[in-house]
């Protein structure tokens, strides 16, 4: 039998660590597209200890999701983002 896991409270803090994968779900896009602007510095690049897989700590999850709240890159430049195709189904059938 599986183990039920404890709904977090709502007042408590994001998740204390994510991968490069789930971090690019965070953010809306697909990982191929978050990796090429991490790559130009759009967004902050992963944590990385030695031997162990990328992962992005709270600050660094607090600082993709604030360029991606702003439209403002890690590098300082403007960065423009499309609308999921979900959105905007949304949008067209409310209209």
């Amino acid at each position: 039998m599986a183990k039920k896991r404890a709904a977090a409270p709502e007042d408590s803090p994001g998740p204390i660590a994510l991968s490069v994968t789930q971090m690019a779900e965070r953010c809306q896009l697909s990982r191929s597209r978050f990796s090429f602007l991490v790559r130009a510095g759009v967004f902050p690049g992963p944590s990385r200890e030695a031997g162990r897989r990328p992962y992005y700590p709270a600050d660094l999850i607090e600082r993709c999701l604030e360029v991606r709240r702003t439209g403002v890159g890690a590098n300082g430049k403007v960065v423009m983002f499309n609308h999921s195709r979900k959105t905007r189904r949304v949008r067209e059938e409310r209209e």
